[in-house]
């Protein structure tokens, strides 16, 4: 499957299936969004805003089968900066990797390792960022939700060679399925520095 580079204003043709795919993804544990497209066209617009930004994208017969997007962590929302922000750290020398996404029936078989090394060859072969940051939900092992056969993320982005940032989190508002309103929820950051070997990840 030939995984294809959209950049910036490029990313507006598939704004409707993109945020159709969101929805689905994120439907699952531990995100359990209740998506609609009236916010995910709000809120992938601001991919379209940064010549910079990109979207990687799989296609096959039955749809989209992985997407990632990423944005200059300058260009995100306030709420994704401030963590840095507060503390004086800066942020135009990071990219956010704002999600990887793989489709069900396809996961397990390296696909996610393929677009991670994709997403980060990108970034580094612009020569403009130190480091990489990426955004999980923090929810407990004992969610009523939680599958019984689901294993967090973490050892995957620490393979990728990112660290979790343990004092930095940020609250970001979503709808849960089954409940009748947003609450916020709290979201870890993940970073990793950037080398030349990052470079000639294909």
């Amino acid at each position: 499957m030939e995984v294809l580079t959209h950049l910036g204003a490029e990313i507006g043709a598939f704004i409707e299936p993109l945020g159709r795919y969101r929805i689905e993804i994120f439907r699952e544990f531990p995100y359990l969004y209740d998506g609609d497209m009236e916010y995910e066209r709000h809120y992938l617009s601001r991919y379209l805003q940064s010549d910079e930004s990109f979207l990687l994208l799989g296609q096959d017969a039955s749809g989209i089968a992985c997407a990632c997007t990423g944005i200059p962590l300058a260009h995100e929302m306030e709420e994704f900066k401030a963590p840095f922000v507060d503390r004086g750290a800066p942020v135009t020398d990071k990219f956010y990797l704002g999600e990887i996404m793989i489709r069900k029936d396809l996961r397990g078989q390296g696909l996610g390792t393929r677009v991670m090394n994709l997403a980060l060859s990108t970034i580094a072969r612009a020569r403009k960022y130190q480091n990489v940051v990426l955004c999980t939900v923090i929810r407990p092992s004992s969610h009523p939700l939680k599958p019984a056969d689901y294993t967090f993320n973490d050892n995957l982005w620490r393979h990728a060679g990112f660290s979790k940032l343990t004092d930095f989190t940020v609250l970001f508002p979503w709808k849960d399925l089954g409940d009748a309103a947003e609450t916020l929820k709290p979201m870890c950051y993940w970073l990793k520095p950037l080398n030349q070997n990052d470079a000639d990840r294909m």
